[in-house]
């Protein structure tokens, strides 16, 4: 079963917040910006958004969300990040 893709959209830069992403989710997580990034997982919003510490126990200054995306997705980006998509995919 392919993971979800979910976007990680933060109102303001968060070093601290993208780190947790990237230390939980490894490979998984894909950083577009200072502000925004993706994440492969089968997990809920609500568990992303505390491993970002954008809500729950170990909420920090930080203010953002999370959205599932639906494999719509349109633009002009880096081809890594296609390519970080087309294996979401696939697995």
């Amino acid at each position: 079963m392919p993971s979800r893709v979910y976007a990680v959209l933060l109102e303001e830069p968060s070093p601290e917040s993208f780190d947790r992403l990237r230390k939980t989710y490894a490979d998984n997580f894909y950083e577009m910006t200072p502000t925004s990034g993706l994440v492969r997982t089968d997990a809920l919003t609500k568990t992303i958004a505390e491993k970002a510490g954008i809500r729950g126990e170990e909420q920090q200054t930080t203010s953002g969300v999370v959205f599932r995306l639906n494999k719509a997705y349109s633009g002009f980006a880096d081809g890594a990040l296609w390519e970080w998509l087309r294996q979401a995919e696939e697995d």
